[in-house]
């Protein structure tokens, strides 16, 4: 599996994407619950396994996609930290596609959660963007974010 936002060359690449940001609700709210039941074990353990089996979903999407003869190595990268996901989504012809790719994956995200208990909202915009395993960089993420922050407060 090769990131398509760094070159061949293997130097960061900045690249026009769809990004959303998804946060799972009320997560932090649920761990101090948990804490002061001391259930934290079990709270641990749901979430684990929630957030397992979604990036198994996920990366298995990679693979499906694979076979559609993208032009570059990989057609979206994943990046997990805490209770929120970035999906990054580069544009490789006119972004119609990536945008369903997109749409189908946070669709099966959410999914995956909501039968594990929990609920989840984000933003999704278009913009440039860079990822990589330890970082998420770019006016795409910055806009998604804020749609999920602002627009998922209505």
């Amino acid at each position: 599996m090769r990131n398509p936002y760094i070159s061949s060359t293997g130097k960061a690449w900045l690249r026009p994407s769809w990004v959303a940001y998804l946060d799972i609700l009320g997560f932090v709210s649920e761990m101090r619950r948990a804490v002061e039941a001391r259930g934290q074990t079990q709270h641990l353990t749901k979430i684990l396994s929630a957030l397992s089996e979604a990036k198994t979903d996920l990366m298995e999407g990679v693979e499906l996609f694979k076979g559609l003869d993208i032009k570059f190595p990989d057609p979206y990268v994943v990046k997990v930290f805490t209770d929120n996901i970035v999906l990054g989504f580069p544009i490789h012809d006119d972004g119609e596609s990536e945008f369903g790719r997109a749409i189908s994956m946070i669709g099966m995200y959410q999914y995956t959660l909501l039968k594990h208990g929990f609920f989840v909202r984000g933003g999704v915009a278009f913009g440039d963007l860079y990822m990589d395993e330890d970082l998420v960089y770019g006016n795409g993420l910055l806009d998604a974010y804020e749609a999920e922050k602002d627009l998922g407060a209505c």
